[in-house]
């Protein structure tokens, strides 16, 4: 049950079909594929692994705590590398499901209630991500925030909650699971986790200022903001993460 719950979640060594995945499917193939289907690998850890463990031997614990530290490291470097910003978006989802393992295997009603959380956050920010993720390689973008602001504005605010910005719905959840799983798990654990957050703010931030800041290039000059309706859509999931983030 344990491997069926972390490869749909997914977390490492299961997560490789992710990126595939999303690379090939239109947008919101991605957006109902990171929002929703990925959180019944979450649900499966909530509703039937974490009744069991109180009751099975700690190395079993220890396994699943290994396996969600390694989730969220692994997945934030491969996004640092990544030159296409789906792909990019897909390894930051191993990365954030991770705290829902590492928040669920803390056994501590904080971390729990953050890693449920973290559920519902990543599932709003993620289709803001998908949904700006149009041209895919980010070597071909650069200055759209001249000729697109109010996309850029929204762009930039879907980054800033997947980074863990105070204020949004990503911080509260990341804060509650890392605040609850310090009571529980090794310190060297939570410091290796500390420590990703850095490489998180990098991959987000390096990708944005690439795409939407700098010198506009000339293919781009007569590019125009999305229309009105998808705007608005994009706009009322901000909405949730500042609504749920305060």
């Amino acid at each position: 049950l344990l491997l069926g719950f972390l490869v749909k979640m997914p977390a490492f060594p299961f997560h490789t079909w992710l990126p595939d995945a999303h690379v090939e499917a239109p947008t919101a193939g991605s957006v109902v594929l990171a929002a929703l289907l990925l959180k019944m690998g979450g649900y499966g850890l909530f509703r039937i692994i974490v009744p069991m463990l109180p009751s099975v031997d700690k190395i079993f614990v220890t396994i699943i705590a290994i396996i969600a530290v390694l989730s969220i490291v692994y997945g934030a470097f491969l996004a640092l590398a990544q030159k296409d910003i789906k792909k990019l978006v897909a390894y930051s989802s191993v990365s954030h499901m991770g705290f829902v393992t590492l928040g669920a295997v803390a056994l501590v009603p904080l971390s729990i209630q953050g890693a449920m959380f973290q559920q519902f956050s990543h599932g709003i920010i993620t289709c803001v991500l998908f949904m700006s993720a149009g041209t895919r390689i980010i070597a071909d973008l650069g200055g759209l925030a001249d000729r697109m602001p109010k996309f850029a504005v929204i762009m930039m605010a879907g980054f800033m909650a997947s980074l863990g910005l105070p204020g949004m719905s990503g911080f509260v959840a990341e804060f509650m699971t890392l605040t609850g799983a310090y009571a529980t798990l090794p310190v060297y654990v939570m410091i290796v986790v500390f420590l990703s957050i850095v490489i998180t703010a990098a991959y987000h931030l390096w990708a944005m200022q690439k795409a939407m800041f700098g010198p506009i290039l000339r293919k781009y000059m007569d590019v125009h903001d999305p229309h009105a309706y998808e705007l608005f859509s994009m706009s009322m999931i901000i909405l949730l993460t500042l609504l749920f983030g305060l």
